[in-house]
């Protein structure tokens, strides 16, 4: 076939799949405009997102409202003290628009709120809290779309993120459990008394970290993370890299696989006692050996193990 039959067809296939998008999107169905107000004390939220432009902001009274929804797509409800905002839709749908303004959902809160239980499941819209989550219990998951929470505070905060991104600039709570697949986590600044992080392919980055204890699962993703100061860690990683900077004041132990483990800690190298098991180990450049124990026990205690990994720590 010549260049000209080659282009033809070319042309061809794009003017029916052009074809196709414009009769998909024009076949979409009714648009519609909707409101809700609950009435009474609201101590719980529950929304289940789909593919909509989702937002939490802040205001004088509880108000959801829906802008170009697809009809029956979501239902806004109230059953007891607990308001319900859950899309209809549970199979993926294809949808594509060349003029249709996006579908939203706004759910106003008050600002002197206090939630009993706050419970968000994304599937692959954007979601935006422009406001404070106060809570005794967060729950988030997301899929595969994008959320973004300006503040959680909880007595308890869950997260579980698929391929998606998700981020929070501030984090107040006692504990945090975290699971991550292929997606991104970053936290701003996070206080709280204990972090667990179970980490596939993604990359977790905390930008500052106040915990008495932390535990980091990494597979095949990254870990980077600032201005910590944590009192007692643990790492594992498998073929993923990890690099902290902070403070470290009880003990923590790092293991490493195929992947490297960079430590960058505040204080003086004599203020730590360590435990070495493994090759390429070095400690301020030091290599100390396969295996070594300090002789004399500290209160920061450092133990580390490592694969084919690197493992090196600068103190100072």
């Amino acid at each position: 076939m010549n260049s000209y039959g080659k282009s033809s067809k070319f042309l061809i296939v794009v003017v029916v799949i052009i074809g196709v998008l414009i009769l998909a999107s024009d076949s979409t169905g009714k648009r519609v405009d909707d409101a809700f107000s609950p009435t009474g004390d609201i101590a719980n939220i529950q929304i289940e997102n789909g593919s909509v432009d989702f937002k939490i902001v802040e205001g004088d009274s509880f108000y959801v409202k829906g802008e170009n929804l697809e009809e029956n797509s979501y239902t806004f409800t109230q059953e007891g003290d607990t308001l319900i905002v859950k899309t209809n839709k549970k199979n993926f749908e294809f949808h594509f628009s060349l003029f249709e303004e996006p579908s939203r959902v706004t759910i106003t809160i008050p600002s002197d709120i206090q939630f009993d239980t706050i419970t968000i499941n994304n599937g692959s819209g954007d979601f935006i809290v422009n406001t404070n989550l106060p809570a005794k219990q967060c729950n988030i998951t997301v899929g595969s779309g994008d959320v973004v929470v300006e503040a959680i505070k909880a007595e308890e905060f869950d997260c579980s993120v698929g391929s998606g991104d998700f981020e929070v600039k501030d984090i107040t709570t006692d504990n945090i459990g975290a699971s991550l697949g292929s997606g991104d986590i970053t936290f701003g600044y996070v206080e709280c008394d204990k972090m667990s992080m179970a980490i596939g392919s993604g990359d977790f980055i905390f930008k500052s970290l106040e915990a008495r204890d932390c535990d980091l699962e990494l597979g095949s993703g990254d870990i980077e993370g600032k201005n910590m100061v944590v009192m007692n860690m643990t790492a594992q990683t498998g073929s993923g890299d990890i690099y902290l900077k902070g403070e470290l004041t009880g003990v923590s132990e790092f293991v490493c696989g195929s992947g490297d483990i960079e430590l960058n800690l505040d204080g003086d190298v004599e203020e730590y006692s360590f435990e070495i098991d493994g090759d390429d180990i070095e400690i301020n450049g030091d290599d100390f050996g396969k295996n070594y124990r300090s002789d004399t026990v500290m209160d920061k205690q450092l133990h580390l193990k490592s694969g084919s990994g690197d493992i090196d720590v600068t103190i100072r």
